[in-house]
C-alpha cells in the first residue's frame, strides 16, 4: 500500500530499495541496551583519557584513574544533555549513576535550572563549573 503512492515504476523501485537496503529498525529492547552501555562504552573512556592526560597516568592504569579524586571531579563536573524527548536521559542517568543535577532532558535549560545545577555542583566542589558537555 505504501508503494502505491508512487506514480512510476522507477519511483517504486527506488523507494523499495531504500526500505530494503537502508532502513534500520532498532527495537525498544535494543535501544534500552544502547542507552545502558553508552556510559561504559563511549563516555567513560573519554573521561579516563582526560584524567590520564591531566595526571600523566598511562591510559591502561584504569583502576588508578578511576580511584583518583580527579576522575570523580571530572565525572561530577560533566553535564549531560538530552537532545530530544525520546533521548531516554533518565534511563541513562540511572545506568551511569549520575547526579540528577548534572543531567538535563532538554537542550533549552532555564536560568533557574542552570542556577540550581551550578549551586548544587559548587556545594560539592567549591567554585567549580561544568567542564565537559555530553
Amino acid at each position: 500500500m505504501w508503494l502505491d503512492q508512487f506514480q512510476t515504476i522507477d519511483d517504486k523501485i527506488v523507494a523499495y530499495r531504500l526500505v530494503k537496503e537502508h532502513l534500520v529498525f532498532i527495537s525498544n529492547e535494543q535501544l534500552s541496551h544502547l542507552v545502558n552501555i553508552l556510559f561504559s562504552e563511549k563516555i567513560n573512556p573519554i573521561l579516563i583519557k582526560k584524567v590520564g592526560n591531566e595526571k600523566s597516568i598511562k591510559p591502561y592504569l584504569i583502576t588508578k584513574i578511576l580511584d583518583s579524586i580527579e576522575y570523580k571531579s571530572n565525572l561530577r563536573t560533566s553535564l549531560f544533555i538530552g537532545l530530544s524527548d525520546g533521548s531516554r536521559i533518565d534511563q541513562f542517568r540511572r545506568s551511569a549513576n549520575l547526579n540528577n543535577e548534572q543531567v538535563s532532558p532538554t537542550y533549552e535549560i532555564s536560568a533557574e535550572k542552570t542556577d540550581d545545577m551550578l549551586q548544587n555542583l559548587q556545594t560539592e566542589f567549591q567554585g567549580s563549573k561544568f567542564k565537559s558537555l555530553f
